[in-house]
């Protein structure tokens, strides 16, 4: 979220300067401009800074409830992912078939306690499944090691190369 944040910052402010900054004196040195077009001109740059903070705020709450929609449920057999805003999409990955586990973590990540898990897989549908920016991620990489070897154990599944 941290560019989706910034770049809407960036935009809210022009958005904002284009709103409320006076841009009569800079409008009146254009030759052949007269009063009426000077008044229109100013009302159209106005709307365009009202436009642009109305589409960031609308485009920065789209992506916080897309990312807020999404739902992990991770247990011993199974983990499930719920995702979507307006309809819900469930997909599931049994454990038995995770091959491998990579966690990512930035230094930003670090500070912040966040990673992302990426396991890959045998499962047609979802060959590689990823966790994105999840919250402990080394508890989630551990349990997710664990759970995917006892149910190797358990399932009598050789993964093979």
């Amino acid at each position: 979220m941290t560019g989706t944040l910034l770049s809407a910052t960036m935009f809210f402010t022009l958005g904002m300067v284009l709103l409320i900054w006076p841009l009569t004196g800079l409008l009146k040195q254009i030759p052949n401009l007269t009063d009426d077009m000077l008044e229109r001109t100013e009302q159209m740059i106005r709307l365009a800074g009202m436009g642009i903070i109305f589409i960031v705020v609308l485009y920065a709450a789209y992506k916080i409830a897309r990312i807020k929609s999404i739902r992990y449920e991770i247990s011993a057999d199974r983990i499930e992912w719920v995702r979507g805003i307006f309809s819900r999409k469930i997909d599931n990955l049994d454990m038995f078939r995770i091959v491998d586990i990579k966690l990512h973590r930035s230094l930003l990540d670090c500070i912040l306690n966040v990673g992302t898990l990426t396991l890959m897989t045998k499962d047609q549908s979802t060959p590689e499944f990823t966790f994105e920016k999840i919250a402990n991620p080394k508890s989630a990489y551990d349990f997710i090691k664990t759970a995917a070897l006892s149910s190797d154990r358990k399932q009598g599944v050789i993964h093979v190369d």
